[in-house]
């Protein structure tokens, strides 16, 4: 495989975890980011990171909120609002340090505009779309588009300048647990319970394969002609496999077959053989399994961080531990 230099996937069969967790916190990882001076940054659940020195604490139960540095030492502003107790609160993301949005259990989604130096907290808009309760949220700003996922399945795209649905980009059969999205390429991933999807940003699902006990997905970003474009996902039994997003030659999607019938090449689902495809022209992407890596006593993956240079990566559990991995 190639890759960038010294990529972790180009010798997938030499990666091993740090022998300890490099950081431990106090509940489930559920998001990890390297910063531009490759500090790195581990949140746990009900914590977002928002524009500037800041993170959000957000309580599902009462529905507050409280903004801290990002070190957690200070506290810089409190909300007890009313509006959002209404319905629980699931899931949280952050466009700037201005506009936050929420996903509640009655299908909902909020947005609300917030000023901490009037400590003014306003209702934007309620999101209205999904039949069940929303559980991920996922903004990928470079394309000004919303994605979130709820527990039966549903997958919606909308326009966050004016919060309108653009789509409804599929219905899976088993609930969303995890979102994410290549901000070059704008690749939206998806992880089910049973299964890993991946969508283009104009919703042309490239296909899905079918795996047991999918909680995270995350991929390295690279450019849409780089190849091998990287996939990974976290797994209950704290596993973690590598995937590898190949092209394959295949007939075009207008060529026929030997009785004269056109050839369906477009079909975009796959069965549990780890392959999938949809036909570009005459070539057909595929995913293949290039490496599965486990801890000893391992818990639940729930989160992934990708170094700069792909030269490692970093892996969260329900624990709150994360372990680095490299060659």
């Amino acid at each position: 495989m190639t890759g960038p230099k010294n990529a972790f996937y180009t010798k997938i069969n030499q990666v091993r975890p740090s022998e300890k967790p490099i950081m431990s916190k106090n509940g489930p990882i559920s998001s990890i980011m390297i910063n531009e001076r490759g500090d790195l940054i581990a949140l746990t659940k009900g914590t977002v990171k928002t524009v500037g020195n800041r993170n959000l604490i957000w309580n599902s139960k009462d529905a507050s909120l409280k903004f801290v540095t990002s070190d957690g030492q200070k506290h810089i502003c409190s909300f007890e609002n009313k509006i959002l107790s209404s319905s629980k609160i699931n899931c949280c993301t952050t466009i700037n340090e201005d506009t936050l949005i929420f996903g509640h259990c009655d299908s909902t989604i909020t947005a609300f505009s917030v000023d901490l130096k009037t400590k003014e907290f306003k209702l934007e808009s309620i999101i209205r779309g999904h039949a069940s309760s929303v559980l991920v949220l996922r903004a990928i700003q470079e394309y000004g588009i919303l994605v979130s996922g709820c527990s039966s399945g549903r997958i919606m795209m909308w326009d966050m300048s004016n919060w309108e649905l653009i789509r409804l980009v599929d219905t899976l059969n088993e609930k969303i647990v995890d979102l994410r999205a290549c901000w070059i390429t704008g690749d939206i991933f998806v992880a089910s319970e049973k299964s890993i999807s991946v969508f283009t940003i104009n919703g042309t699902p490239l296909g899905s394969v079918s795996i047991e006990g999918v909680t995270c997905v995350a991929a390295p970003a690279g450019r849409e002609w780089e190849r091998p474009r990287i996939l990974l996902s976290g797994h209950t039994d704290g596993t973690i496999r590598v995937w590898a997003r190949e092209l394959v030659p295949s007939r075009s999607p207008n060529s026929t077959s030997s009785n004269g019938s056109v050839s369906d090449c477009n079909s975009n689902r796959s069965s549990s053989s780890g392959t999938w495809g949809m036909s570009v022209t005459n070539w057909t992407e595929r995913l293949v399994m290039r490496g599965k890596l486990t801890l000893g006593n391992a818990k639940p993956i729930s989160s992934f961080g990708i170094y700069h240079d792909h030269s490692q990566f970093f892996s969260g559990d329900v624990d709150g531990n994360v372990f680095s991995w490299h060659c």
